[in-house]
């Protein structure tokens, strides 16, 4: 049996159309496209506003919980799977899936219920208003993201309300050489939606944007504002060709808020 979902009112099949059974995916492009970047958030006002079928079974049903309540630690059945723990949002995998993105999601999920006591940026933001940020570049988050697999980028990204950091599949690891991921928080989604960003909310409990404001830069974008303060988490796939499917943007958000804790402390 297939799982179906929505992703940005399109139906699509999990594992097919949605491009995570054999679809190539686009270079790595190893430097954030940090002009762009601080570009758009500059000039944006900032107000709270698997694959195959044995990977669909894998795949938990997404919680409703919201993304700032604490996660519980998962637990690994005697059969070896998994369990999404309450509180946590967005994609799950009992079992180690096919795909290398989907490994690196699973991998991720070892962290959840840690959560991360990340600083506040402070005196190196840009405003008053960046300096509530959370760190999502601090060296914490990059020691998890770097035990899945993964290489710190050269470069991150400030501006007036938000930072941004990457990182890059090492070269030891063939299967996720071409995976590249741009992250970062933001105190609003405003910024990266524009005047024309319509974005939507994922049968995962993800949001996306894949229409208009920076994802006509960068491809889907996608977001979950954590906080009760207006935070948002973003994320996104650094490639030269852009795509608008956001299942690669949402694995990777995943990976993101699952190394950080599952959640924002």
């Amino acid at each position: 049996m297939t799982r179906t979902w929505n992703v940005s009112g399109r139906r699509m099949m999990w594992g097919q159309v949605s491009g995570r059974l054999g679809r190539p995916r686009g270079r790595w492009k190893p430097l954030l496209a940090a002009p762009l970047v601080g570009i758009l958030f500059a000039s944006n006002g900032c107000s709270s506003s698997g694959s195959g079928d044995a990977d669909v079974e894998d795949a938990a049903a997404a919680s409703s919980v919201d993304a700032d309540v604490a996660v519980e630690v998962p637990v690994t059945t005697e059969d070896g799977r998994m369990l999404q723990p309450a509180g946590h949002v967005g994609i799950w995998f009992e079992t180690v899936p096919r795909d290398p993105l989907d490994r690196l999601v699973w991998k991720s999920q070892q962290f959840v219920g840690q959560p991360l006591e990340l600083e506040p940026l402070g005196d190196a933001a840009w405003s008053s208003a960046g300096a509530e940020l959370p760190d999502l570049c601090d060296s914490e988050v990059f020691a998890r993201v770097e035990a899945l697999g993964m290489k710190r980028g050269d470069q991150s990204d400030f501006g007036p309300e938000f930072k941004v950091c990457s990182a890059f599949g090492a070269g030891v690891n063939a299967s996720i050489r071409d995976i590249g991921l741009v992250w970062g928080a933001a105190t609003a989604a405003d910024p990266f939606l524009g005047e024309d960003g319509v974005p939507t909310r994922d049968g995962s409990g993800i949001d996306v944007l894949d229409q208009g404001g920076y994802s006509d830069l960068v491809g889907c974008v996608a977001f979950r504002s954590v906080k009760s303060d207006g935070v948002t988490l973003f994320a996104y796939s650094d490639k030269e060709i852009p795509t608008v499917e956001c299942d690669e943007a949402i694995a990777e958000y995943q990976i993101i808020q699952n190394s950080i804790g599952g959640y924002l402390v």
